[in-house]
């Protein structure tokens, strides 16, 4: 006889979810999604398998998201979402739950597909579209198999990755302050890491150099400042930090192949 045996000293929860929308999306460079301010409690997982996308919060700040990632938000946040380059193939999760899980809001993760990943998101949008409340039901639960893998699959790696609360406030304290010059060494000296060990640990976290991070922060914002506001390119380079107005041109050129005064008149 063979008895294999497991129990815990507490009762173990499951995400309690309720699924209330899938939109399986694959998007062109002309996709573009505004949203208004609203009361919904609903939380929203984005996640991306090709492509890259740019979410824009209520509070400014602006969320890229990679290939192979995944990233929580509360909805009454989001207020546009877009394509930012060629392509964004993405699937958004709109849910309520009362899951005592802690999920990282704002913050994209990477996390490589899961198995059956693709079978599980169709199988949930196809049930969701049943007239059957018990089947709509089934596509809550097959979702909540989903989240609590993601979840499962982002404690593990955050445990492989000692240095992973630290990187996560330095992104925050980047994206709050963008007018301050911040250099790779400063950093690296919030962590308590060399120059180069820092550099390492940024990229594998968020697949791009430190510098190159901010860059990219900095010319999004730019583009939404141009677009929404009508703040000279002076007081655009002062407040996102750069020495002059002909460095922020410069940058901005480099990356876009157009002048900021060119990009904000094609806008308009």
């Amino acid at each position: 006889m063979k008895v294999k045996y497991a129990k815990t000293e507490k009762p173990v929860f499951s995400p309690s979810v309720k699924l209330r929308a899938i939109w399986c999306i694959e998007a062109d460079c002309t996709y573009r999604v505004n949203r208004y301010e609203d009361e919904e409690k609903h939380l929203v997982v984005i996640r991306t398998s090709n492509g890259v996308g740019l979410v824009k919060l209520a509070n400014e700040a602006q969320i890229e998201l990679l290939p192979n990632t995944v990233c929580f938000f509360f909805l009454s946040e989001i207020r546009q979402y877009m394509c930012k380059e060629n392509c964004w193939d993405f699937t958004w999760y709109e849910f309520l739950t009362e899951s005592p899980y802690k999920m990282p809001i704002n913050i994209p993760e990477n996390l490589a597909e899961i198995i059956n990943e693709s079978q599980l998101k169709y199988e949930c949008l196809d049930m969701l579209l049943s007239e059957h409340e018990w089947i709509k039901a089934s596509a809550s639960a097959t979702f909540g198999r989903l989240l609590a893998t993601w979840l499962s699959n982002l404690t593990i790696q955050s445990s492989n990755n000692p240095y992973q609360e630290k990187l996560i406030e330095i992104v925050s304290r980047l994206r709050n302050n963008l007018s301050e010059k911040f250099t790779t060494r400063q950093l690296a000296k919030i962590i308590g890491l060399s120059e180069r060990r820092f550099h390492d640990v940024f990229k594998l976290s968020f697949g791009v150099s430190p510098k190159k991070y901010l860059e990219n922060l900095k010319i999004e914002t730019s583009k939404d400042l141009l677009e929404n506001t009508s703040l000279s390119l002076s007081e655009i380079s002062e407040k996102l930090g750069y020495s002059s107005q002909f460095h922020f041109c410069n940058a901005f050129k480099k990356v876009l192949q157009i002048s900021p005064s060119k990009y904000r008149l094609n806008k308009f």
